[in-house]
């Protein structure tokens, strides 16, 4: 059971549009996880989280178990119509992310709700 009370919960929304690149994306995501982090080390419990609402410009993205053969566009083809390309640190293989598209990037301390990440999973998915 968490000792806050789900009335001081906070969780602050951020929208950002497709004016970023996906480094200026990845880089706000570490730095509202390391804020958050300091703060529960530091003994503070009413931390608020986050959640972004990001429509990135053309980017496709490739996970720690994805493959290259998968990517089904060519460096040229990337670089003529300026999509970037980025690894990053999580799970899964080629993704990509472009306009009129939203993804949501939670950042959370789940003590603050419940430990049941399964449960986490199915109420994002129940939400979107």
């Amino acid at each position: 059971m968490c000792a806050m009370s789900e009335a001081s919960r906070q969780v602050i929304l951020s929208r950002i549009g497709p004016d970023h690149t996906y480094q200026d994306i990845w880089s706000l995501q570490t730095h509202l996880q390391q804020k958050l982090i300091r703060a529960k080390r530091s003994g503070i419990s009413d931390h608020p989280g986050y959640v972004l609402l990001v429509e990135h410009a053309p980017v496709y993205t490739i996970g720690k178990s994805g493959s290259m053969d998968h990517l089904r566009i060519s460096q040229s083809q990337l670089e003529s119509e300026e999509i970037e390309f980025f690894k990053i640190n999580r799970g899964g293989d080629i993704t990509y992310h472009g306009p009129g598209q939203i993804t949501g990037y939670l950042i959370l301390d789940l003590d603050q709700y419940y430990h049941d990440l399964h449960r986490y999973v199915r109420d994002i998915e129940e939400v979107i």
